[in-house]
């Protein structure tokens, strides 16, 4: 994830105007800090778009990896975009948060707190970046680091589903992309194999004795995929038509 400092928006996470006096310089200095400590990771809604693989798909050479959230982890830390043209007066809501933070924090998670109260203020952007459909989530940074921090995907709510290789991806990226899928699904595989119990045993015998022409791992895997929300990643390239279209082919793993 990302600090304010390494995003390509300058107004990213100060779009909000505060306005404050001389004597008021604890509450600039709070948000100052709000600001420095968060960390953002953005995502967007179409995979499709030729503007978003231009800018951040390295020209179209690059990959997109789509995930699936994980609802009752994700809920309250992502939220969409609001593309506004004007800056939104955001001072009396944060000097009233201010002046209660400790009240309101006492016996509560600060994170969660934040994101009820001041969350918002970090999620519009000026209305030239509608086109990018951005979704995004915001976390506290793990570090020091100026540019920010790695974070487990499953703290953030989310888990791959696809990788998408770019219109000009190479074919050796694309090689080293699709032995990446196979080792995670491979792990995937493994860690919810794990979770079977004795009773899934005892019922896979059941269906096996059922159903001779499936093999012990075909029953295995449909379990897997239906109790335990396991799932493969999958990998597509990118090709275009003649209406300057992005549609995708599946590539087999």
């Amino acid at each position: 994830m990302s600090k304010r400092k390494k995003l390509n928006d300058p107004f990213d996470l100060i779009l909000a105007k505060f306005i404050y006096s001389d004597n008021e310089q604890s509450y600039y200095d709070y948000l100052s800090e709000l600001q420095e400590t968060k960390e953002v990771l953005c995502l967007t809604t179409d995979p499709f778009n030729l503007l978003m693989w231009s800018h951040y798909g390295d020209g179209h050479r690059g990959y997109c990896i789509e995930f699936q959230p994980i609802f009752h982890i994700l809920n309250d830390k992502e939220f969409p975009i609001e593309y506004i043209k004007k800056r939104p007066n955001i001072t009396q809501i944060f000097k009233d948060f201010y002046d209660s933070k400790e009240r309101l924090i006492q016996g509560h998670n600060e994170e969660a707190i934040f994101s009820y109260k001041l969350s918002p203020m970090f999620y519009y952007k000026n209305e030239c970046w509608a086109y990018e459909k951005e979704h995004r989530i915001i976390s506290y940074s793990k570090n020091d680091k100026s540019e920010g921090s790695l974070h487990d995907l499953m703290d953030l709510g989310l888990k791959i589903t696809r990788i998408i290789c770019g219109l000009n991806c190479s074919k050796e990226n694309i090689k080293i992309i699709k032995n990446a899928c196979e080792k995670i699904n491979r792990k995937n595989y493994r860690e919810a194999k794990n979770k079977l119990t004795e009773y899934t045993e005892k019922k896979i015998n059941e269906i096996l004795l059922k159903n001779p022409e499936i093999t012990k791992d075909e029953v295995i895997k449909l379990i897997l995929e239906k109790t335990f929300d396991w799932q493969v990643v999958d990998l597509t390239r990118l090709i275009s038509d003649d209406n300057f279209k992005l549609n995708e082919i599946k590539i087999d793993l």
